[in-house]
């Protein structure tokens, strides 16, 4: 890069803090300090909002963050703004499909790991896993007596 060239600088600028910036949320999460991680990543995805390649990673990261603080609609939000971002984001799309799961959404589940499975047949992880969502998909759809007639097991 041409260190005269205003663009240029500019650029190499933005790609030094991003980085910068960037460490300090994986350094946050490996000591479970979740608030600052949080932090850091938002930080990042104020630095350069208009890098969807990037910010898909920065929205994933803040979606596991969201998730051990026990904020699965949140996490769930995240991972769809950076599947919105990068449409065949195969860990976003794993993320997602597993809070999917957590929260109950059976066949949004079952959605997500058939579009994992056709990205990757040859992974036995997805296979399985929609082999699991799917049971949980036809036991959710069977009537609970005991609630209906609203009495303990």
């Amino acid at each position: 890069l041409d260190p005269d060239h205003d663009a240029s600088a500019r650029q190499l600028k933005v790609a030094r803090q991003l980085i910068r910036t960037k460490e300090e949320g994986p350094a946050a999460l490996k000591e479970n300090r979740y608030d600052e991680a949080m932090a850091a990543y938002r930080r990042c995805l104020e630095i350069d909002p208009t890098n969807k390649l990037w910010n898909s990673k920065l929205h994933l990261n803040l979606a596991i963050v969201l998730a051990k603080l026990g904020d699965n609609k949140g996490a769930l939000e995240a991972c769809n703004t950076a599947l919105a971002l990068e449409e065949k984001y195969i860990k976003a799309l794993t993320k997602r499909a597993q809070l999917y799961m957590l929260l109950e959404m059976y066949e949004e589940a079952v959605q997500d790991y058939s579009t994992l499975k056709e990205l990757d047949p040859s992974s036995d992880e997805f296979r399985k896993a929609l082999k699991n969502a799917q049971l949980e998909l036809k036991k959710s759809k069977r009537v609970d007596y005991y609630k209906v007639l609203e009495i303990s097991k």
